[in-house]
């Protein structure tokens, strides 16, 4: 019973954030009602634990809406369903890159240049394609750092020509 308890709890944090965020993105036209804000929470609980991971506090799902709610791709008429893969591919993303090499924000900031300059909306391509070569970038050794950061030894991540790579192997 405890367990439920703090799962509901949890759902509830995560229930009130992305309202806060649904509030937040009215300007760009987008917007959930309360029964598609429910189910989007209820799915990225059930996917969290598809993932193994851990939702805690107010998750992600705030953060994520924000993060995109002022790209182009993102369209009223689908929104509930963009948030539901948006979050899926991103626990997709947190599972197989380590927090000491991308935060949250990171991440989504890197997910939203995906989604809008190299797959342009469209999340299949954004799955298929995107997320395996990033994750085989990761897995070679590439790993984000600071210009200042002096230590030749570790194999640096170029963001431009990571992207650059990106738009000539995907299929757009």
């Amino acid at each position: 019973m405890k367990l439920d308890l703090a799962v509901l709890s949890e759902d509830n944090r995560a229930l009130a954030a992305l309202a806060k965020a649904n509030d937040d993105c009215a300007p760009y036209g987008l917007s959930l009602s309360d029964a598609q804000m429910k189910a989007i929470v209820v799915h990225h609980h059930h996917s969290c634990r598809k993932f193994h991971l851990l939702a805690m506090g107010e998750g992600i799902l705030g953060n994520l809406m924000r993060t995109f709610a002022d790209c182009y791709c993102m369209k009223q008429d689908i929104l509930e369903e963009q948030i539901l893969k948006l979050s899926d591919l991103f626990l997709q993303y947190r599972k197989e890159v380590s927090r000491t090499l991308f935060t949250d924000e990171e991440l989504l900031d890197l997910m939203r240049e995906q989604f809008e300059k190299i797959c342009y909306g469209d999340l299949e391509e954004m799955e298929e394609n995107c997320l395996p070569y990033f994750l085989d970038a990761i897995q070679a050794g590439l790993v984000p750092c600071d210009d200042e950061d002096s230590n030749n030894s570790v194999v640096r991540w170029d963001h431009d020509r990571y992207f650059q790579a990106m738009k000539e192997m995907c299929t757009w």
